[in-house]
């Protein structure tokens, strides 16, 4: 047996006494695992385990060829504090949640990426101003280790920006997936802006609304099987009054 941080995705229903539950971990890249929940007083404790995002360390038999691994025991390493208490948090964090599901499901093994979300994560748990802007920068800021970055070098205040080969060039592409100048100027904002300095980007509604439409459209482009996400919905009622 063998245990790994995780990092949990998503939890299916399969049947009365059992959910399909997809992880993230740091040893193997993604796993799922098909895991019993008794119908005992152990149940809503194994449950609130299997929230999506929850920081587990799992202890399995892991076998390269199974399409479901084997899960012996599961533990929290790292208890929310404010995230599932704060409706706001709470809300971006289903938006991720789905969002890291469709965007990093194929990853293998990927230390550093592990690393990135667990540290992005703990940051905007323990942080209560400034937030605003995170469903942002962390999908910006994973494209760098999915390895999807936009290139930006040569980019000049006035260029255009291709989607589809992601890259900033000076004359507009012949096909619709391209960033005008005003849209392409936020690309090398957000990727120069850490989360203690994100609270700076005076962005309003509206163009927080326009720039998550850009990134999402980005992540279909370049990352095979990515779809539309349910839970924008429900973060755009939420953040009807940020």
């Amino acid at each position: 047996m063998e245990t790994t941080k995780a990092i949990v995705l998503n939890c299916i229903k399969y049947s009365d006494n059992s959910v399909v539950v997809y992880f993230f971990t740091e040893r193997y890249g993604n796993i799922s695992s098909l895991v019993r929940i008794p119908k005992t007083k152990k149940r809503g404790a194994i449950l609130s385990l299997l929230q999506r995002l929850s920081l587990v360390e799992i202890e399995l038999d892991y076998r390269e060829s199974r399409d479901m691994q084997g899960i012996r025991n599961i533990s929290l390493y790292h208890a929310w504090t404010s995230i599932p208490y704060n409706t706001v948090k709470t809300s971006v964090a289903m938006f991720l949640a789905e969002f890291l599901y469709n965007a990093i499901r194929s990853e293998g093994v990927n230390v550093s990426l592990f690393a990135f979300l667990e540290q992005s994560l703990m940051w905007f748990d323990r942080n209560t101003e400034g937030i605003a802007n995170f469903h942002l920068l962390l999908p910006v800021k994973l494209t760098v280790f999915l390895g999807i970055m936009p290139n930006m070098e040569g980019y000049c205040e006035g260029m255009f920006f291709d989607m589809q080969s992601g890259e900033s060039v000076e004359l507009p592409p012949l096909h619709k997936y391209m960033l005008n100048k005003e849209d392409a100027a936020f690309l090398p904002v957000l990727l120069g802006t850490d989360y203690d300095r994100m609270h700076e980007l005076a962005f309003t509604r509206e163009q927080r609304w326009h720039i998550l439409e850009i990134i999402m459209v980005y992540y279909r482009l370049h990352v095979p099987g990515f779809r539309s996400l349910q839970s924008v919905d429900v973060l755009r009622e939420v953040f009807s009054g940020v």
